[in-house]
């Protein structure tokens, strides 16, 4: 019996510390922490909108072909210019592109006597032709290309009708006019260049020509009379060369 009860004790002496932790309320959960509070970093300033940049006006190019309006400074007579000579001339309108001034009014131009004859006898006019050369601006010798003829009134049939008249002794001879160009007769002549130009000055002032522009070269040669009649004779021989061609094509 004492052994009985000796095994009971032991038993619940084990058995209560297990019970009581089981029995136990649960600890209560921790209070929560508060979540710490950071200081947001102060928004960085926003960037100022970019300005716009005004575009730069496009550059442009005085075409080859413009036209260019030159005006003679002095009478010319084929009684006072010789061969070669040259001939004193001026810019009578501005030369514009896209409304902006390239070439203003005033710049001298330059042409040259290319062909001469005098007036001779029995009405034979006088003959004079002008090759126009370039216009000088700002230094640059910028060529142009044109030809002019001009020639004096005949007056062969009166210069018949006096040999005539007279006989074959002591006939009358009668001469023809000289060629004569007027001063401030107008001429229209053409660039021989595509002028590429900076952009056009802001005050309204002539548009600046682009320093890559490198003049094409004038021409300045005079043929002689007998280049003359050779460059004459061999379009006159290509003339009919082209005809007996297209003959030969019908």
């Amino acid at each position: 019996m004492k052994t009985r009860l000796a095994i009971l004790a032991a038993v619940a002496a084990v058995s209560t510390p297990a019970l009581a932790m089981q029995q136990a309320p649960a600890p209560a959960p921790a209070p929560a922490t508060a979540p710490e509070t950071t200081t947001a970093p102060e928004a960085a300033a926003a960037p100022a909108p970019e300005t716009a940049a005004a575009p730069a006006p496009a550059a442009t190019v005085l075409p080859a072909n413009s036209e260019v309006f030159l005006s003679l400074n002095e009478a010319v007579s084929s009684e006072d210019k010789r061969l070669g000579d040259m001939v004193s001339l001026t810019v009578s309108q501005d030369v514009k592109a896209d409304g902006a001034v390239v070439i203003p009014h005033g710049t001298r131009g330059v042409g040259q006597i290319t062909y001469r004859k005098g007036k001779g006898g029995f009405g034979k006019s006088g003959k004079l032709e002008i090759d126009f050369r370039y216009v000088d601006y700002n230094g640059q010798h910028i060529p142009v290309e044109g030809h002019y003829r001009q020639e004096g009134d005949g007056n062969g049939a009166a210069a018949v009708g006096a040999v005539l008249a007279a006989g074959v002794i002591g006939g009358l001879i009668v001469h023809g006019h000289s060629a004569r160009i007027p001063q401030g007769h107008e001429f229209t002549v053409h660039m021989v260049d595509a002028i590429p130009l900076a952009a056009p000055a802001a005050d309204g002032g002539p548009a600046l020509i682009a320093a890559s522009y490198t003049p094409s070269p004038v021409n300045m040669h005079v043929m002689t009379d007998k280049e003359r009649k050779a460059a004459e004779k061999a379009a006159k021989e290509a003339a009919k060369a082209a005809e007996r061609a297209a003959a030969g094509h019908n």
